[in-house]
């Protein structure tokens, strides 16, 4: 009975501890499901796109373009990597749908996109980019 009143302290600390683990790790069931072909497809598209984004955003006379409009190119490369995967999709099909030859134009239409993303994003507040908008926050 005497030990016991010594170690009082010690038997609660290691008695809240082994009740702390094994309480904590609770494994829940894990459930498992048949993946349809169309989300198989609709994932690799978005990767594909997302590449193909991030290539065009790699090349030297878009990140002029970009830094030319003041948008920092490590910027607009974050801001590429936020798209949803529709949004990639779409904006990669319109870089691929671009006419030949009007790369001038698809570079507009890119820099353009970028300057909206950015705008709006700056107006709902996630960002300070521009000193002209003010925060809707």
């Amino acid at each position: 009975m005497e030990f016991m009143r010594k170690q009082r302290t010690a038997i609660c600390l290691l008695l809240i501890f082994s009740m702390m683990f094994l309480a904590g790790p609770v494994q829940t069931a894990a459930h498992a499901a048949m993946i349809s072909p169309q989300t198989v497809i609709d994932t690799a598209k978005a990767a594909e796109a997302k590449e193909q984004i991030n290539t065009f955003l790699a090349r030297e006379d878009v990140q002029k373009s970009l830094t030319a409009m003041g948008i920092s190119p490590d910027e607009a490369k974050a801001r590429a990597a936020g798209l949803s995967d529709s949004e990639a999709v779409a904006f990669a099909d319109q870089m691929e749908n671009a006419p030949a030859g009007g790369s001038a134009g698809m570079l507009i239409g890119a820099v353009l996109f970028v300057f909206v993303l950015l705008l709006i994003t700056d107006i709902l507040g996630f960002t300070k980019v521009f000193k002209f908008t003010r925060s809707l926050r």
